[in-house]
C-alpha cells in the first residue's frame, strides 16, 4: 500500500480556535491593556537596535504600548510564517 499526500492537504494558515482567541482579545480592552503591561517591562530592557524587517512591526507596536497593533502584529508573523512553511 502507498500513501500519497500534497502539502495541499495540509491545513493552512492559523487554527480556528486561535483566530478566536485573537478576534476575542482584540475586542476586549482590558485584555489589550494586561498585553501592553505585561509587555513593557520586556520591551524596555530590548536594545534599541535590536530586531529585522519581519519583526519590526510588532516590537514598533509593543514599545509604544499599543495592545491591538501588537495583536495584530503579531498575528501578521505568525501567519506569515506558516505560510513559508506552507511550500
Amino acid at each position: 500500500m502507498k500513501i500519497i499526500t500534497s502539502h495541499a492537504a495540509l491545513p493552512t494558515g492559523l487554527p480556528p480556535e486561535l483566530l478566536e482567541m485573537l478576534t476575542q482579545a482584540l475586542d476586549d480592552p482590558d485584555c489589550l491593556r494586561a498585553i501592553e503591561n505585561a509587555i513593557a517591562p520586556l520591551t524596555a530592557k530590548l536594545p534599541a537596535d535590536i530586531g529585522d524587517p519581519d519583526t519590526a512591526p510588532l516590537l514598533a507596536s509593543a514599545r509604544g504600548r499599543d495592545g491591538a497593533a501588537l495583536v495584530l502584529a503579531a498575528k501578521a508573523l505568525v501567519e506569515a510564517r506558516l505560510g513559508e512553511g506552507a511550500h
